[in-house]
């Protein structure tokens, strides 16, 4: 910098300028100048380029030219570009945000643009994509006119009306003394030029260093390795090359019977080891040759001694994978890589290319979609939080995002977070109340429990109609309610067992044909409980509610009404935790035994089968008891609004005329049937 400023003043104090070497004839941005001072000519040279200089155009601190050379002749590096590329746009992009309204306008204003600059933004963002793979720059130069734009002039500045890429290779920054960038330019290789105003230009740019113009390509310090082993293998083709073709050495004599002349047919004499060199050369191709015992051929070779490059090769070979952020799997290098393996191996590719998208993520929001709302015509604050729009990319890696999922999905059971920490968690905008409507729970499965709910009404009231004609009579009358039919109706569907059975078939499954991944197996299980919830509280709320109006109760505003409701469903969300941790746990340490003692996955997956056996019966208990203790504690509850201090309890057999009462007034869930897993009592009449 010194020499720099030293040859400005030495030019400034010539007493003549002879001439620049550059068209502007400008002292500041010359790298030659002949200047005469006190009569003679003097010859001032400065840098060819000065990366801290400022208020003159500068080119990128890399030589991003050269890199385009690499891609074209590496395989590595064009490969490692082209696959993370790939991986970058694989599952698409999307713009998100609040206010629907605002979204639809950025995406008219996109289609516009695509139309006037006859270029499709998924292009765009392919290149933009690419270039910041593999030179860590790109710019978008911006097009404006009112005429072919959908957006309104702010402040004299006409709207965006099209975007188009500048290949970072071509441009140059000019900075003030401040360091802010004052133009760019666009130089074109037959020294043709144009100049932006920084308004027009938007750089993409990733790594860039402090006091940089440009982003560091993550190729500049891979150049050194790709040489090297590039110098390595040239040398190993000239050794397969020398070593391929072997020498022979042919001895003639031996010590004690040297060479010596010998007498041709013509009767000349010639040096019997010239006359061999001539019957070689004259020897054909397919030809042979016969020796006395005096001679001997010897060939030279490697003969084992070569240098072995195996491992130099290896090793370079990597160092430049490594430095491309791709490893031998993303390549197709397998080897004796298993699935675990390989997606470990690409892990680290995901999240470079993850990294990048963010950068284009953070640079379109804040260059691209913040100009183009503040250019709409919106009456309302475009601005705001609820009103902004977002670009983002779609999740690529699928399998890290449906763990994220599942994880997602237990807190929500657990009741950890809400229906929109989840959503946003699955890469989902909040839902709205247009969305509820059309979700599988309102569409399918709340149609499933009413036509359910419609189907055992009949049947009750059918078996309620056939057991009141048939049913013997006590000193109390007929024992109304939905009696033994009912009873019968409740033991149809064992949907517990069945889940149950899922679950099992599922995870010895996996554990025979899948390497065991804990992880996985516990989340499928506590997806197991989800599915028995899900079902299960619908389910106890229908019954619940039927024993309400067995009860012949018309006033339900009363308090003790949904307090009931969420007693029957927290009962029932005890039991079925309790029992999915007792699956859970029982199949943790059988998995930790077996695997402990070696044994083979088949064996391991049957003792799973066993175990989770052993301890379904208890899933059948839950389908026997909670639904008819739902049902009871409904008609109980009814009871007693209706102002009944006893209840009547009907017992298990028709032929059992004994009577036994609940007392009301001291009511709680489990003071009604069912006493034990297999009691079929219901709650009758009340008693005053």
């Amino acid at each position: 910098m010194g020499k720099l400023i030293q040859d400005q003043k030495m030019i400034k104090k010539a007493d003549k300028i002879i001439t620049f070497d550059n068209k502007y004839n400008d002292a500041k941005s010359a790298t030659l100048a002949i200047v005469e001072k006190n009569g003679k000519k003097v010859n001032v040279l400065k840098p060819t380029f000065d990366y801290g200089r400022r208020e003159m155009f500068a080119p990128s601190e890399y030589n991003l030219t050269e890199i385009g050379v690499i891609e074209d002749v590496e395989s590595y590096v064009r490969q490692s570009f082209q696959k993370k590329t790939a991986l970058m746009f694989k599952e698409g992009e999307e713009f998100g945000g609040k206010n629907t309204q605002t979204i639809n306008y950025i995406k008219k204003r996109i289609q516009q643009i695509e139309h006037v600059s006859g270029i499709s933004w998924r292009s765009l963002l392919r290149d933009t994509g690419y270039a910041l793979i593999s030179r860590a720059n790109y710019f978008w130069v911006k097009v404006r006119k009112q005429a072919a734009s959908g957006g309104r002039t702010i402040a004299g500045i006409q709207p965006v009306a099209a975007y188009f890429g500048m290949g970072a290779e071509n441009v140059e920054i000019k900075k003030n003394k401040q360091g802010k960038i004052v133009k760019y330019r666009q130089k074109m290789p037959d020294g043709r030029y144009r100049d932006f105003s920084p308004k027009d230009v938007i750089h993409f740019h990733a790594y860039k260093k402090s006091g940089f113009s440009f982003g560091t390509p993550q190729i500049v310090p891979v150049k050194e390795d790709i040489r090297a082993l590039r110098r390595i293998e040239e040398n190993v083709e000239l050794l397969i090359y020398q070593t391929l073709f072997p020498i022979f050495q042919y001895k003639v004599g031996t010590e004690s019977r040297p060479a010596s002349d010998i007498r041709l047919p013509d009767g000349s004499l010639v040096s019997e080891v010239d006359y061999v060199r001539n019957q070689i050369y004259d020897m054909p191709a397919e030809g042979g040759i016969v020796t006395p015992e005096r001679h001997e051929i010897k060939f030279i070779g490697a003969e084992g001694k070569a240098l072995k490059v195996r491992e130099y090769l290896d090793y370079f070979k990597n160092r430049v994978l490594s430095g491309l952020g791709i490893s031998g799997v993303d390549i197709g290098e397998g080897n004796t890589a298993n699935r675990a393996t390989a997606d470990s191996l690409s892990r680290g590719m995901v999240d470079s290319v993850k990294d990048l998208q963010n950068i284009i993520e953070e640079t379109i929001n804040k260059e691209v979609i913040k100009e183009l709302l503040i250019e709409s015509t919106f009456r309302f604050d475009v601005l705001a939080a609820e009103n902004i729009v977002d670009f983002k990319f779609k999740e690529i890696d699928t399998e890290e995002q449906l763990k994220k999922n599942t994880n997602a999905q237990v807190l929500y059971n657990g009741n950890i977070i809400d229906i929109n920490e989840t959503r946003k968690i699955a890469g989902y905008e909040p839902i709205t109340k247009a969305q509820e409507s059309l979700m599988f729970n309102e569409r399918v499965e709340m149609k499933r429990m009413a036509q359910m709910s419609i189907e055992k009404s009949k049947t009750d009231k059918a078996a309620k109609s056939a057991k009141n004609s048939n049913q013997p009579t006590n000193q109390h009358g007929k024992k109304t309610g939905p009696q033994k039919s009912r009873l019968d109706a409740y033991m149809i569907d064992k949907y517990i067992n069945n889940v149950t059975r899922m679950l099992k078939h599922d995870i010895k499954k996996h554990i025979v044909n899948e390497e065991i991944d804990r992880y996985w197996i516990n989340t499928i299980i506590s997806l197991g409980k989800k599915t028995i919830l899900d079902k299960y509280t619908k389910i106890v709320e229908i019954e619940y509610e039927k024993g309400i109006k067995y009860s012949g109760l018309d006033d339900t505003s009363s308090y003790l009404v949904p307090l009931g409701l969420q007693e029957v469903k927290d009962t029932l969300n005890q039991y079925v935790e309790k029992y999915i941790k007792d699956i859970n746990g029982k199949v943790q340490n059988a998995i930790t035994k077996m695997t402990d003692e070696g044994k083979s996955k088949k064996e391991i997956g049957e003792e799973i089968s066993n175990v989770i056996d052993k301890i379904k019966y208890r899933g059948d208990f839950i389908d026997n008891t909670e639904r008819i203790r739902a049902f009871n504690y409904g008609k109980a509850i009814g009871l007693k609004l209706k102002g009944f201090s006893k209840a009547e309890i009907i017992q298990n057999s028709d032929n059992d005329d004994e009577v036994k009462y609940i007392n009301l007034n001291s009511l709680d869930i489990f003071s009604v049937p069912p006493y034990h897993p297999n009691s079929k009592a219901l709650v009758g009449n009340g008693v005053e």
